[in-house]
């Protein structure tokens, strides 16, 4: 197991982080779930850069403003709204409030990727605003990040800003678990 994630470097902060075998617990759980799914392997690959960027693999890390929390660093109402549509898709009884499951939160994220951040992407990622400077993961970042409603504008603002200014648009199929498409917006 450790091979197969061992190019996916664990993050940390202030020297803090997870352990390789936590974060490779996590990595192989949320394979296999979201492959259940029916994620496809884009959006695994996205969905594990965006754990590795948000939490560094830690089920437990609560942001520094403690407004976000976990995994996918929900805040309180969006990780309600992402429970509430895991429970009404897969008929469960998940609660709404903050878990460090990380079975819990694998599973919702997988659903929050699939039903909400990757098909507004996809359609904000045809305006030639994004799509002309930006990747599709880099779309889906930006809406994880600003809100999965956010105007065109908004996401645009995050990325010329995230980047400094837009980046030249790099061409990239899944080579799953590249490191390239798990995490193609790292600094």
């Amino acid at each position: 197991m450790s091979d197969k994630w061992s190019a996916i470097p664990i993050r940390t902060w202030h020297g803090k982080g997870v352990s390789r075998e936590t974060a490779n617990g996590v990595l192989s759980a949320a394979e296999k779930m979201w492959t259940q799914m029916g994620l496809t392997k884009r959006q695994i690959s996205f969905g594990i850069g965006l754990m590795d960027i948000e939490s560094g693999f830690n089920a437990a890390k609560w942001s520094g403003d403690q407004k976000y929390y976990g995994l996918g660093q929900f805040d309180a109402p969006t990780w309600e709204k992402a429970v509430e549509m895991y429970n009404k898709r897969y008929h469960a009884h998940i609660r709404t409030s903050y878990t460090s499951d990380r079975n819990i939160q694998v599973a919702v994220l997988g659903n929050w990727i699939q039903e909400m951040v990757w098909p507004r992407a996809e359609l904000q990622y045809s305006n030639p605003q994004l799509s002309s400077s930006h990747s599709p993961e880099d779309v889906a970042y930006a809406l994880h990040n600003r809100g999965y409603n956010s105007s065109t504008e908004r996401a645009k603002r995050y990325l010329d800003d995230k980047y400094k200014s837009p980046k030249p648009k790099q061409e990239r199929e899944p080579d799953y678990p590249g490191l390239e498409v798990i995490n193609p917006w790292s600094v």
